[in-house]
């Protein structure tokens, strides 16, 4: 399993055992969890509306690669990362900036735009121990 392209990739919600090849991940996202995909188009701002307690974003790349964008509740507000979705952990292949505009907030204002860049590499993960 360490050097198969087929060894299994692990669903990260909660209390779901699946495991598969990671080319079969995004069907059980979208039929198990009823998550929606967005396309991602490589060198390409995308934008996302991501509601404060949605904990996972199924991206899907050019390729058909899987990404993650997962969104971690902290104490101060929201952790944002990307993990690309497969088997094997490996020298980081793509890479990302993510930033955020907060809207909604009360009284019609926003915080302004904030950038969240520690490191532009984007790791990769079977997501065997979660995220």
């Amino acid at each position: 399993e360490s050097s198969c392209p087929h060894a299994p990739c692990y669903c990260p919600e909660d209390d779901c055992a699946f495991k598969a090849p990671a080319c079969c991940l995004l069907d059980h996202f979208v039929t198990a969890h009823g998550w929606s995909p967005t396309n991602l188009g490589y060198n390409k701002p995308l934008k996302i509306l991501l509601a404060r307690d949605r904990r996972f974003t199924l991206l899907v790349g050019e390729d058909m690669s899987l990404f993650l964008l997962i969104n971690t509740l902290t104490s101060i507000g929201s952790a944002l990362a990307v993990v690309c979705v497969r088997p094997h952990e490996s020298e980081p292949s793509y890479s990302c900036t993510i930033s955020a505009a907060a809207h909604g907030v009360a009284g019609g204002k926003t915080d302004g735009r904030l950038v969240f860049q520690k490191d532009p590499h984007v790791s990769s993960s079977s997501l065997v121990g979660g995220v």
